[in-house]
């Protein structure tokens, strides 16, 4: 077969094949941009879920037991939506909620997080004031079973204590119930039946 001529246009399977290889090249490098990208958001929001995010480490050991009682330390925390901890707050601000959940062994274990009974309660003196139980949305909650490696604090999403009362008639929204006055008040964050330590807050 006969070489083609300097010049003289190529056979219309040469440029069919060259279409094709440039469309699988194009197809390989969108799949790398989609596959980086979605590897950094998930790297950024993976601690921001309505539960506490599942450890994304590769060289982490997989957790095969469950917890044992009393290895998972639930900790509250009070202050910003950028899930800062802050103990005073101005009249007219409104503290964010949320917790972290930490395994306090040695070993990986896998924890299992039961939606229903995973809470927030505010309270001042003997009265309590709020709690997200009395929230329309506290039914949407999903179990799951989270990895939990040693000495890795896992936090849920922070959320908006709108400075309101709460009850099972009225809800747990500002609309309809009364704001809680300038105060101390103390916060204990229940997650699967596990209770925090007590923190207490101001509001000036």
């Amino acid at each position: 077969m006969s070489s083609p001529r300097p010049g003289a246009p190529l056979p219309p399977y040469v440029y069919r094949r060259r279409r094709i290889v440039a469309l699988a090249v194009l197809a390989l490098v969108v799949w790398l941009l989609v596959a980086a990208i979605s590897g950094i958001v998930g790297l950024f929001t993976g601690g921001n879920s309505a539960k506490p995010a599942a450890s994304q480490s590769a060289t982490a050991a997989p957790a095969s037991e469950a917890c044992a009682p009393g290895s998972v330390a639930v900790t509250a925390h009070v202050g910003t939506a950028a899930s800062e901890d802050q103990a005073a707050f101005a009249k007219t601000a409104k503290p964010y909620i949320w917790f972290t959940i930490e395994n306090t062994t040695t070993t990986a274990c896998k924890f299992d997080y039961v939606a229903g009974a995973t809470f927030f309660t505010v309270t001042s003196g003997a009265e309590t004031i709020w709690t997200n139980k009395d929230c329309a949305t506290f039914a949407q909650g999903q179990d799951a079973v989270i990895d939990l490696q040693p000495g890795a604090a896992q936090a849920s999403a922070p959320i908006l204590w709108p400075r309101s009362r709460s009850s099972q008639s009225t809800g747990c929204e500002l609309t309809g119930n009364v704001v809680a006055a300038p105060g101390a008040y103390h916060l204990v964050a229940t997650v699967s039946n596990i209770h925090s330590a007590d923190v207490q807050f101001l509001i000036n």
